[in-house]
């Protein structure tokens, strides 16, 4: 598990330390950028520090070891009990009067 020490100190230092202070700057930044615009906008700094972000929390945290066995866990888990739902092919009502 990654603590918030393990974040990229540039992007923590602009969008914030906490997961609501991140928050709370995208969607002002969102507001700010947009207010004068027909258009969403968001500023390029904000946008790219956003973008590194994500891309960190996706290599480090959501696709790696132990997030990673955990998914293959749960898709297997899902898929062996949903296996009892859908492999049943329902009868067509003409289908019903054979043997």
């Amino acid at each position: 598990m990654i603590q918030g020490a393990d974040l990229p100190a540039r992007e923590v230092a602009l969008l914030g330390r906490t997961t609501s202070e991140r928050l709370t700057r995208l969607v002002g930044d969102i507001v700010t950028e947009s207010r004068e615009s027909d258009h969403i906008r968001q500023s390029l700094e904000v946008g790219e520090a956003f973008l590194r972000l994500r891309k960190f929390m996706f290599t480090s945290v959501y696709l790696a070891p132990p997030a990673s066995i955990e998914s293959e866990r749960a898709r297997g888990s899902c898929s062996t009990y949903s296996s009892g739902f859908w492999p049943i092919r329902r009868r067509s009502p003409r289908d019903q009067n054979r043997i």
